[in-house]
């Protein structure tokens, strides 16, 4: 009986934690509020397990993290080029992300 109120304990803990995570999105846009070729928002602050949408709202952009620009130890993605994607960030850190055909144009979100 110990073991099994234990496991259910652990269950809970582990649901409420996925149920408190969030989900973002941020539009790839060739034309935006702060100019052009933009990620909006371009600064996001979430936490650790929360998710962000990069969301191809004009075609022919993609997300990739920037080699260096995360976390020691975390992931880096690559998006497909005019899709979304959705990148689940599981370690707290600063992020810098970029569409690198674009990079010569400061298309870089945080």
């Amino acid at each position: 009986m110990k073991f099994l109120n234990t496991m259910l304990v652990g269950s809970l803990v582990i649901l409420s934690g996925s149920a408190l995570a969030e989900s973002y999105e941020v539009q790839m846009l060739n034309t935006g509020a702060d100019g052009v070729m933009v990620f909006e928002p371009a600064v996001l602050s979430i936490n650790p397990g929360d998710s962000v949408t990069f969301k191809a709202t004009n075609p022919g952009h993609n997300p990739e993290s920037m080699q260096g620009m995360t976390p020691e130890g975390a992931e880096g993605w690559k998006g497909g080029m005019g899709q979304d994607v959705t990148v689940t960030f599981d370690q707290d850190g600063v992020y810098v992300y970029q569409r690198t055909p674009h990079l010569m144009m400061a298309m870089v979100g945080v």
